[in-house]
């Protein structure tokens, strides 16, 4: 089978990038590379730094630092939903400079064999609302998102 990856972006409200990567991995490969987010974090550009428990469950804080335009902003939220070797999913929100931008988003990702989705879906505040700020982070997400799914099938 062959290495695919697709990946489409709607703008509403917010925006929401939903990416598949088809993968010769079994869904048990898969979900060991990327089956917790201490794994994938260090293959997500603009993320200085992400944690959370060791054990996955819904209800676990999420804390992280983001970068855009080398400007740092923390973020918190939690794990929404999980099942083990199946998804994950987290939703958090900026807690500074949340007056000037942020970008609150939910982030799910799917496993099936020899498959996994990741949806994520956000909504800009402040400049990021800007259309070409809007464009420039839209073309960031999908990238970092591509990274991520390469990252799970190495």
């Amino acid at each position: 089978m062959k290495n695919t990856i697709k990946i489409i972006s709607e703008v509403h409200d917010g925006v929401t990038v939903t990416a598949s990567h088809t993968s010769p991995k079994n869904k048990d490969e898969l979900w060991k590379k990327a089956g917790h987010p201490n794994e994938l974090a260090p293959h997500c550009i603009d993320l200085l730094s992400f944690n959370t428990d060791s054990q996955l469950a819904v209800g676990n804080e999420v804390n992280e630092i983001h970068s855009f335009l080398g400007i740092r902003q923390k973020y918190q939220g939690h794990i929404t939903d999980f099942k083990d070797a199946t998804y994950w999913e987290m939703s958090t929100v900026p807690k500074t400079l949340t007056w000037i931008f942020g970008l609150p988003h939910r982030v799910r990702y799917q496993f099936s064999d020899q498959r996994i989705d990741i949806v994520c879906t956000y909504s800009p505040k402040g400049i990021f609302k800007l259309p070409i700020i809007k464009q420039i982070i839209i073309r960031r997400m999908e990238k970092a998102i591509k990274l991520l799914l390469i990252s799970a099938n190495s």
